[in-house]
Formats: structure tokens, sequence, C-alpha cells
């Protein structure tokens, strides 16, 4: 069948395009790289915050793809870009603390409550993307023993599907299981 194919190929792409394109955006709005300015991390840091939301969402449909027509192979590329996830985000966090403390301590009084907000506000996001890519890397890591033992291409969920090995009863006129003892 065709259809659930292109379909998938269809999801799979844009699911692609949701991860990465943003991260190029970013890309172009933190050039050129001043690693060693602490304005630019605080900005950079928060632009990465705006930034992660889409590719969360990439990340999910190619996961929801992946589990629904037993692909274990598009789970396990998600279940990697989700932990790669994991470790910029957690990185991104620690980090913001730290410029956070610094750009505190130089920012004058009149601006800090805008900077308070604008600290926690970021941190909120980089906390939640933090959980949701966790939950993506354990819910793509658990879903691969289930898309696996399914057909590749099968638009049956995992739960509808038989399980290899499993028996199936059959009854007969009488209303009892095939093979079953009467008395």
């Amino acid at each position: 069948m065709r259809f659930p194919r292109l379909l998938a190929q269809a999801g799979y792409l844009l699911a692609a395009m949701l991860v990465v394109l943003p991260f190029l955006d970013l890309v172009s709005a933190i050039l050129p790289l001043r690693p060693g300015s602490l304005t630019w991390r605080f900005a950079s840091a928060g632009s990465f915050s705006r930034a992660l939301m889409t590719p969360l969402l990439g990340l999910l449909l190619a996961s929801v793809i992946g589990y629904l027509l037993g692909h274990g192979r598009a789970l396990r590329v998600a279940a990697v870009c989700s932990a790669g996830l994991v470790l910029m985000v957690g990185f991104a966090a620690l980090r913001f603390l730290i410029d956070t403390g610094s750009m505190w301590g130089q920012a004058p009084a009149e601006a800090r409550g805008l900077l308070a907000f604008g600290s926690v506000t970021v941190l909120i996001k980089l906390a939640l993307a933090l959980v949701v890519a966790v939950l993506l890397t354990l819910g793509a890591r658990g879903a691969l023993g289930h898309a696996v033992s399914g057909a590749a291409g099968d638009a049956t969920p995992p739960e509808g599907r038989k399980k290899p090995g499993a028996s199936v009863k059959r009854e007969t006129s009488t209303g009892m299981a095939a093979g079953a003892n009467p008395a």
C-alpha cells in the first residue's frame, strides 16, 4: 500500500524540517559567535530557549510516526536526537544560571527587575524543554521494542498487532475453544 508510505515520508520530512530549520535560524541569529562575551551568551541562551519548542514537536512527530508504523530505525534516530537535545539543553541551562549570576552583579539596580523576569522566563522554558526531551528520549526508546516487533509499513498500532509466537484461540461450533477438554 503506497498511501501510508507516502504519508510516512512526508511526515518524516516535515519532522526533519521542524528539527533542523529552527537551529539554522538560531545560528544565523547569533552570528558572529562571541562565546567570551557575557552579554552574547546571555542573549544566545534566550534565543535558544525560544527555538526549542519546534524541534521538540518535530521529534514527537517522528516518534509517533515511527511507533505507529513500526519503524524501529526512526525511533532510534528520534531517541538519539532527543538525548542530544537533553545534553544541549542541560548544558545551556547550567551555563545560563552561571551567566545570570554574573549579569545580576553587573546590572544597575533599576534593571534588575527586568533581568529577573527575563531570566526566570528563559529558565522555565529550558526546564520544560529538558523535561520534554527526557520524556521523548525515554518514550522513543521504550517504544522501540513494540515498533520492531511490527512489520515495517504496517499501519496497525502495536497494541493491535499479533505478538510473535502468540497462539490464536478458535471456537468450534459448540462454542468451546479448539483443543479444550470438554470434561
